[in-house]
């Protein structure tokens, strides 16, 4: 395990990521775990102590500091980025080797494409407080 992750644990305290809009955004949020079993975990902010969910993986990392988080949220939001690159380039050429092509489709799937060719590299993360106030 490295040392800028928490173990998951009754009462830890550390910091979550997840993806904000599916565009590229991810957002970190420091939470505490209130459970955490062999399938499940569930944490609540720890700032205002509302609980966020219950059904989390336990084998989902917590980042011991918000710098961490940060870094991790970017580099993850990046990788999504390609990800989806992949995923819609593989679709579009699928689609143009079928018998009857839907070029509907393909000009959809090239919106979606050049969306993300023009926000590669560009991942953002924010503090979860943030993006509520905008």
């Amino acid at each position: 395990m490295a040392d800028n992750i928490i173990k998951n644990k009754k009462g830890n305290i550390g910091w979550m990521i997840k993806s904000w809009d599916g565009k590229g955004v991810f957002y970190y949020q420091q939470v505490e775990v209130i459970s955490c079993g062999k399938r499940q975990m569930a944490l609540r902010d720890y700032k205002n102590s509302t609980t966020i969910g219950r059904h989390f993986y336990p084998s989902m990392e917590l980042y011991v500091d918000e710098n961490t988080a940060r870094a991790k949220a970017v580099e993850a939001a990046n990788l999504f980025i390609e990800d989806q690159k992949r995923t819609i380039q593989s679709r579009i050429s699928e689609n143009q080797n079928r018998p009857n092509p839907c070029p509907h489709f393909n000009k959809r799937m090239e919106e979606k494409l050049a969306f993300f060719e023009s926000v590669t590299g560009k991942g953002k993360a924010h503090e979860r407080a943030e993006l509520l106030n905008n």
